[in-house]
């Protein structure tokens, strides 16, 4: 309890600071950040919410202890033709993975995909809208996990826009948390847009422990140490949809063999062919359908 309380006033405190920056930075700047879209985003997302996120949350936290086994690919994206046109992918395990992704990998610009829903929060909604992250509506559907094709039409515009002036996207592929710590089946929604999109590449990523330092289905914050492992770029050029989402859910599972306490039986990838969906978290592997085929109400 005490940890949880810690935590949450630090985050709260980053929230506060990153937004007062935000309204510094546009009361002086104004026209600066009309025109000049590069030096907005930089200012509004990574020097000001992203950065004062990472350092009350993640970096001055006494609970959570980060350990890089594998740091961000600098040198091998220095050498390509367009080295900010990326997609980081990583597994997700829970609430606090965008916050260990922002952590881990600033300054590099990175846009992250979020519920539009989020922005109603007082004061951390406020500074979330100035970041120009991806938000994504949902629908009460699927039992309030539905999506809107409209705004995801006009996120994924965004996004490929936000590559082609250089700024990287962080997506979690999975959709959610995963419960069991498994690795799931990946979406195609980003990759579809890596391989219409020239020149981009993927950077592939794993997390371990994110899921004990937050629990998906816990309110309460617990001390652990977290491992984050990133890999060499991958290219998309010349790639089918499905045989780069292969290629790139084949190199997270393997970044996460990688990490400290790695046990195949619980942390290994799920068999996309199996699986169940469970409500808000999605897929969880259905082990009583390993003997048989997924029946149409359970499959995608």
């Amino acid at each position: 309890m005490f940890a949880t309380l810690v935590v949450a006033s630090m985050t709260g405190i980053s929230f506060v600071v990153g937004l007062t920056v935000q309204l510094l930075y546009i009361l002086f700047l104004g026209p600066v950040l009309i025109f000049f879209e590069g030096v907005r985003e930089l200012l509004l997302a990574e020097m000001s919410f992203r950065l004062f996120n990472s350092i009350f949350t993640v970096w001055l936290n006494p609970f959570w202890r980060v350990k890089i086994l594998r740091p961000w690919p600098s040198a091998a994206l220095s050498k390509l033709p367009k080295a900010n046109r990326i997609i980081v992918v990583s597994n997700h395990l829970s609430g606090l993975d965008p916050w260990i992704v922002a952590a881990t990998t600033w300054p590099v610009k990175l846009k992250y995909v979020y519920k539009a829903s989020l922005k109603n929060i007082p004061i951390a909604g406020y500074a979330l809208s100035f970041t120009g992250d991806l938000a994504v509506s949902f629908t009460k559907e699927k039992g309030g996990w539905g999506v809107d094709a409209e705004s995801i039409r006009k996120m994924m515009q965004r996004a490929r826009h936000l590559l082609e002036i250089g700024i990287g996207i962080c997506v979690f592929p999975e959709g959610t948390r995963s419960l069991s710590g498994r690795l799931q089946p990946f979406k195609d929604g980003f990759f579809r847009l890596a391989v219409d999109c020239p020149d981009t590449h993927v950077v592939p990523m794993a997390m371990m422990n994110t899921n004990k330092a937050w629990p998906v289905k816990g309110n309460l914050i617990s001390c652990a140490t977290i491992f984050v492992v990133f890999g060499d770029p991958i290219s998309c050029s010349g790639k089918t949809v499905d045989a780069l989402k292969k290629e790139v859910r084949d190199a997270v599972a393997e970044l996460q063999r990688q990490t400290p306490g790695y046990d195949p039986e619980k942390h290994g990838p799920m068999d996309p062919s199996a699986f169940a969906e469970t409500r808000g978290h999605g897929p969880e592997e259905d082990l009583s359908q390993r003997s048989r085929p997924p029946s149409p109400a359970k499959s995608r």
